[in-house]
């Protein structure tokens, strides 16, 4: 629950209290268990090595006592770290070894999850013919079952195909298929990425209003966010990084629009938040950095200037910076339970 709702520091802690009660009493599956959910907490904070190592050992516990659902579980999500490397032949393999595992014993919704997963990888190949076909299958399936989270996730994972064929029509229309569901899940993190890829996609359509919009529903998401980690310092830096896009991207639009000052704020506010806190905590003095993003930006007056002359400039600048960043979707791993 606390993974789900971006709340990191307060999931690791948790499954670290399991990992030791289970130890103690001898519970194998459990200690497997707690081990790929810790992997998958370490991933979500991008410390792709620790989670390799946890993942690594729930498999070699899930093998030893032939626990076959968590060994699929196992390979599903070392797959998807390998993906986040950058090494996909292995990615490949291990979902592909996942997928053989569920359908060996009957496990429709790990199925599902391996097709997108595999639909993942093919996109990172940019063979996106393959990906569509695969993440396709798993929408079907996450719907026969009834499985919400693996439906979004198929949702933005199909818009992010769209977007990458040009066909940004397509891709609006399933990230906001998606949004509705992570918005429903309440799941903060999904809408933050989600919505950044709709203010891509916008922007590419020409729509400045709309993708002014989605830049602050991301920031304001992310500051939802923000307050739910309130207590654990270093995971506000990593957040920050983590989402660091749209912060970015307003950033400069501001600048682009001639509201430097204004722009200078919304980037202090990403990057000076935390370590402001962190001072006005350990000296006990009143933090001077503002977490309402409505008293550094005059929305209104914002989006009123993206329609006037500077939306030409505007506009060019935007498509230019978001061909240049990374991917922001969301792949889909299986959790123990």
């Amino acid at each position: 629950m606390f993974h789900s709702l971006g709340e990191y520091g307060k999931a690791q802690e948790y499954l670290e209290k399991a990992l030791a009660v289970r130890k103690e009493i001898g519970d194998k599956k459990g200690e497997a268990a707690d081990y790929g959910n810790l992997g998958t907490v370490f991933r979500s904070l991008g410390e792709y090595g620790k989670s390799k190592e946890y993942l690594g050992k729930a498999l070699a516990i899930n093998k030893e006592i032939g626990d076959r659902n968590g060994e699929a579980s196992s390979y599903v999500n070392l797959g998807t770290v390998l993906d986040s490397l950058g090494e996909y032949g292995k990615a490949q393999e291990y979902h592909k070894k996942g997928l053989a595992i569920t359908k060996e014993i009957g496990n429709r919704e790990g199925e599902a999850s391996c097709h997108g997963n595999l639909g993942a990888v093919f996109h990172s190949l940019g063979e996106y013919e393959k990906a569509q076909e695969y993440f396709e299958k798993a929408l079907a399936m996450g719907k026969e079952i009834g499985n919400r989270e693996l439906e979004a996730s198929c949702y933005g994972n199909l818009g992010t195909v769209f977007r990458s064929l040009g066909e940004y029509g397509k891709a609006r229309k399933y990230y906001n298929e998606a949004l509705g569901i992570s918005k429903d899940s309440g799941n903060v993190e999904a809408e933050i990425r989600i919505q950044a890829n709709l203010a891509f996609s916008n922007v590419m359509e020409g729509d400045t209003e709309e993708t002014l919009s989605n830049l602050l529903d991301c920031v304001n998401k992310f500051e939802n966010m923000r307050v739910l980690i309130k207590e654990y310092d270093e995971l506000k830096i990593f957040v920050s990084d983590e989402h660091a896009t749209p912060f970015r991207i307003l950033s400069e639009v501001l600048c682009a629009i001639g509201n430097p000052t204004e722009a200078l704020c919304v980037e202090e506010l990403r990057r000076g938040r935390a370590l402001a806190e962190l001072l006005s905590a350990k000296y006990c003095v009143e933090s001077q950095v503002s977490g309402n993003l409505l008293s550094w930006v005059d929305i209104e007056r914002i989006i009123g200037q993206g329609k006037n002359a500077f939306a030409s400039t505007f506009l060019t600048f935007l498509i230019a910076f978001f061909c240049g960043i990374s991917n922001l979707r969301k792949r889909h791993c299986l959790y123990d339970k």
